[in-house]
This record gives structure tokens, C-alpha cells and sequence, in this order.
């Protein structure tokens, strides 16, 4: 009885496989499933990151709009102008490709604020530069 089953624990009849084998799958799957926990974190973090930057803005609109002569329409045809300069109304600003070093001329590196050919510091031109 135990050379019976020490002799199917051994042969090629595929236990191996489930003693040596799926345990390796069965880490896979748990660490899928912590990588899926992880992301739902960070999306759950992020819904509220933006969440608040809707109320911070909307208080920004009511202060300016309290204190200034701007109006609702003034804010969409801003809206719009900002949602243009990409020259695509897509409700979003393409990020910007890296100028020309002022100095050298060769192509600057995206947010390095100092040239990587020539050294010299470059000055931030749009503060909504992305």
C-alpha cells in the first residue's frame, strides 16, 4: 500500500505536477491578486486626489467670480481656449515637446531644468508646462 502510493507519487502519472507545479501558479495567482488590490488602492487614492482638486477649483471659480466681472461664459471660452492650444478639442492639454537649449541648441530633456549637453539652466517658461 505505501510502495502503491509512493509509486504513483513518483511516476509520470502528472502528480509531480500537482505537488511541484501548480504551487507556482498558485503564488502567480495570489500575486495577481495582491498587484489588482494594489491598483484598486491607487485608483480609489486617485479619485479622491481629483475629487478634491474639483472642490479646490470650484471654490477658486466662486472667489474670482465674486471679486472680478467674469462670468460662467468667460470661464468656458477660456475652457476652450486652453482646451485649444493643443489644437485639439479633446477636453485635454497634450504635454508639450522639449524646446531647444537656448545656449547649444540641441534638444532639452523633459523636466531637467539644466541643459544636458551644455549646462545651462534653463528658466521654467509656463508654469502649466507639462
Amino acid at each position: 500500500m505505501l510502495g502503491d502510493f509512493l509509486d504513483a507519487l513518483f511516476s509520470d502519472s502528472g502528480a509531480p505536477d500537482r505537488y511541484y507545479h501548480r504551487p507556482s501558479e498558485g503564488v502567480e495567482s495570489l500575486d495577481s491578486k495582491a498587484r489588482a488590490r494594489e491598483v484598486a488602492t491607487d485608483i480609489a487614492f486617485l479619485k479622491q486626489k481629483v475629487e478634491r482638486l474639483m472642490m479646490i477649483t470650484e471654490a477658486l471659480w466662486i472667489v474670482l467670480k465674486e471679486t472680478t466681472n467674469y462670468t460662467d461664459e468667460d470661464l468656458k471660452e477660456i475652457i476652450l481656449e486652453v482646451d485649444m492650444k493643443d489644437g485639439k478639442l479633446d477636453g485635454k492639454v497634450a504635454a508639450e515637446a522639449p524646446g531647444a537649449c537656448p545656449n547649444c541648441g540641441k534638444t532639452l530633456q523633459k523636466n531637467k531644468r539644466v541643459c544636458i549637453y551644455c549646462g545651462a539652466k534653463i528658466g521654467m517658461q509656463d508654469v502649466f508646462q507639462r
